[in-house]
Formats: C-alpha cells, sequence, structure tokens
C-alpha cells in the first residue's frame, strides 16, 4: 500500500510539474502578445494623428480623396490598438474654422480618439509649440513615431521636420496623410519626395506594424 502511494505520488508530482510549465508558457506568450513589436526590439512607437477635425471637411475646397482618406485612418488606428500602440491625436485652434469648443473643433467622428488616446491641443502648425506633446514622448519613452493626418502641405510636414529635429525616428504614412489646396495630389507627392530627403521614412498604411 505504501509503495502504491509512493507511485501515485510520483505521478501527481510529475502531473503538476506538467501544468506548471504550461502555465509558464501560457503566461509567456500572453505577455509577448499584449506587447508592442517595437518595445521587443526596443523601440517604442506612438503614432500621431493630426489635425483630422470635422471643420476641415466643411470647407470650400474639399479635402483630397477624403473618403479614402478616412478609411486609411480607421484602419491605421485600428492596427495600433490592436498592438497596443500609444495613439496621440492633436487638435487644431483658430479663429475662423476650428474654434475652440465648437462642433467644428472636434475630431472627426469616424476616428474617434477612446478614453486611452492623448488628445494634445495647438494653435500652431508645429505640434511641439506651446504644447505638451514632448513631455508626454519623454514620459513614455517614445523613440519612434508614425505620422498620419492634415494637412500635407501643413502641420504633416512641420511635423515630420520638427520631429527629425528632436532625434525621433520618424514614420510618415504616405496614404495617411491630404490636403484641400489645388492640385493636391501633386502636393501630396511631392512632400514626401521633400520628407523622404530629410530622412523621413516613407510607409505605406497596408505595411504598418
Amino acid at each position: 500500500m505504501c509503495q502504491q502511494q509512493k507511485q501515485d505520488s510520483m505521478k501527481l508530482k510529475i502531473v503538476l510539474r506538467k501544468i506548471y510549465f504550461i502555465l509558464v508558457i501560457i503566461l509567456f506568450f500572453s505577455c509577448l502578445h499584449n506587447t508592442p513589436k517595437e518595445n521587443i526590439l526596443g523601440n517604442k512607437s506612438c503614432l500621431i494623428i493630426i489635425d483630422v477635425q470635422k471643420g476641415i471637411f466643411k470647407l470650400k475646397q474639399p479635402v483630397y480623396n477624403e473618403q479614402k482618406l478616412i478609411k486609411t485612418l480607421y484602419s491605421i488606428i485600428t492596427k495600433a490598438r490592436k498592438e497596443n500602440i500609444k495613439i496621440i491625436y492633436t487638435q487644431h485652434e483658430n479663429n475662423t474654422f476650428l474654434k475652440n469648443g465648437t462642433q467644428d473643433w472636434y475630431i472627426l467622428d469616424e476616428i474617434q480618439p477612446t478614453e486611452k488616446d492623448i488628445i494634445v491641443t495647438k494653435k500652431h502648425p508645429s505640434i511641439y509649440e506651446n504644447t505638451k506633446l514632448k513631455n508626454i514622448l519623454e514620459q513614455e519613452k517614445i523613440t519612434q513615431l508614425y505620422i498620419a493626418g492634415l494637412i500635407s502641405n501643413g502641420c504633416i510636414k512641420d511635423a515630420c521636420m520638427d520631429s527629425i529635429k528632436y532625434n525621433y525616428k520618424v514614420y510618415l504614412i504616405k496614404d495617411g496623410h491630404s490636403t484641400f489646396y489645388k492640385n493636391s495630389d501633386k502636393i501630396i507627392s511631392s512632400v514626401n519626395n521633400e520628407l523622404e530627403k530629410q530622412n523621413v521614412i516613407l510607409i505605406s498604411s497596408e505595411n504598418l506594424f
């Protein structure tokens, strides 16, 4: 009887060890899944969505490829959330079509931020001038930025250039920004080419994350 008990005890220990190792493996892969890919590689990223506000879409000159842009932005935001990548929205303010507190000032409904996202308000083309963005990036230990939004030849261009000056690794989502100026397609292409020469990395939304 004692021999049988010893055998049963050994079997139980073996089973418990197997269960323990299985739980460790499950926990490991769970943590791996919930860790942004960039963190594993030693870099922490964030997605910055610039000035995609209702008022811009009500101007006389429409945003170029408006529906395609919105669809692309929705797609990349969804990808970022799936990868647990921090998302920061900027919200511009002026005295004409983006007055603070008006409906036109708010982020477009289709890509509304969640409670986990950060909103940075600004009054200048630069996303850094008189804003809290730099402090946020430092606190979050962000080293590389993915940039998209409006407008190509304004705040998008300035955001990329300023971020390069601050030594961030900058990715511009080349099909994730637009403008409302005439010859928009040429402007977008020109901005992409110019920024690429300034060490901004162009990336397609399909290849993101």
